[in-house]
């Protein structure tokens, strides 16, 4: 997935998203931004795991307090350069190159909100296992907020549907959270193909470790 994502690739899925497909993105996740506007205590800290071009990021920007703690995650440093070469010098938003086991390391006393968006999708089943059950059993995260594309039937299947055409993967993520011990606090679907760009159904959830 470095070679995939770290890469020129990468850089390139971003830059054709144009901006016009923003909105229809920022839609599907209302409810993660209201769950950050009234319940993310002050001392919390929001980690966005994937966070590509920072469209997201720079949208809870603007609808969270000015000394809100931000970190995003990539790992692809010409996303992160970008982004930081888009933001002023005094903001809010800081950036980690590598993955959120390395950054949980790093930060050992931080109590963490985690969000991942259109991220999850791209890797196989067993990663996403594995992601899934450390932030569930590490004691740190309050919340996990996700929000990616599902096939229409994954709710029939245990095990995740190979995309077609694409690089990636159809995960029954309700499953996958429930086995891995969150609470589903709410969750909303994003049927296409008037919601969503390139013709994905979305699932927008928002759960709670329990362990």
């Amino acid at each position: 997935m470095f070679n995939l994502w770290g890469g020129d690739a990468g850089s390139v899925f971003f830059d054709g998203i144009k901006s016009t497909q923003m909105p229809v993105y920022l839609r599907t996740r209302g409810i993660i931004v209201d769950l950050l506007k009234t319940r993310c205590q002050a001392h919390e800290v929001v980690v966005e795991i994937g966070t590509g071009n920072g469209v997201f990021i720079k949208c809870l920007q603007t609808v969270l307090p000015s000394d809100a703690k931000l970190v995003v995650i990539d790992i692809n440093s010409n996303e992160i350069n970008k982004n930081l070469a888009s933001l002023p010098r005094d903001s809010n938003v800081k950036f980690h190159f590598g993955t959120i086991d390395d950054w949980l390391c790093e930060n050992k006393s931080a109590q963490v909100v985690v969000i991942v968006c259109g991220t999850l999708m791209w890797f196989p089943q067993t990663q996403v296992d594995d992601l899934f059950r450390t932030l569930s059993t590490c004691g740190r995260v309050s919340h996990l907020c996700i929000s990616e594309g599902v096939h229409p039937s994954i709710t029939d299947n245990k095990k995740s549907i190979p995309g077609v055409g694409l690089f990636n993967h159809y995960h029954n993520y309700k499953y996958l959270l429930i086995k891995n011990g969150y609470e589903i606090i709410e969750s909303r679907l994003f049927p296409p193909p008037i919601e969503t760009p390139r013709g994905h159904t979305y699932w927008t959830a928002i759960a709670r470790p329990t362990r």
